[in-house]
């Protein structure tokens, strides 16, 4: 991950990962394996607070990106088997950065965790998200 688009996408999973307080080791892993960055740095985690309050928007024009980034902004939510309402509030604020409309992110977001709680292949929520942009 090395433009501005991936380095922005790493700091969006953070963020949502540590929206609950704890960042645990499957949240670590993820992101890692997301990025390819094995380690983090004071001004990653300080960048959290600043990225929450005041977050980049990127615009990507292919929607298939698009998809796969927000796609990975639901699953994060997944590892530590809790939702948190932090966690779907940032989810959110941040498809919103990435060109989703507000007025359809909470179905978008609440919608993808029911198909990945029923246990769809994760292609299949990728192709629904990327019908709602």
């Amino acid at each position: 991950m090395e433009d501005s688009i991936s380095k922005q996408h790493f700091k969006n999973l953070l963020s949502i990962a540590f929206a609950d307080g704890i960042l645990d080791k499957a949240e670590l892993d993820y992101i890692f394996k997301k990025s390819g960055k094995y380690y983090l740095m004071t001004e990653d985690i300080e960048g959290i607070v600043s990225n929450v309050i005041h977050p980049t928007p990127l615009i990507i024009e292919n929607s298939k990106r698009r998809a796969v980034l927000m796609f990975e902004l639901i699953k994060i939510m997944f590892l530590d088997s809790e939702i948190s309402e932090g966690q779907l509030r940032q989810c959110s604020i941040f498809g919103v950065s990435m060109g989703y409309s507000d007025k359809i992110i909470e179905d978008l977001v609440s919608q993808s965790i029911q198909k990945l709680e029923a246990g769809e292949k994760k292609s299949a929520v990728k192709k629904f998200i990327k019908s709602f942009h």
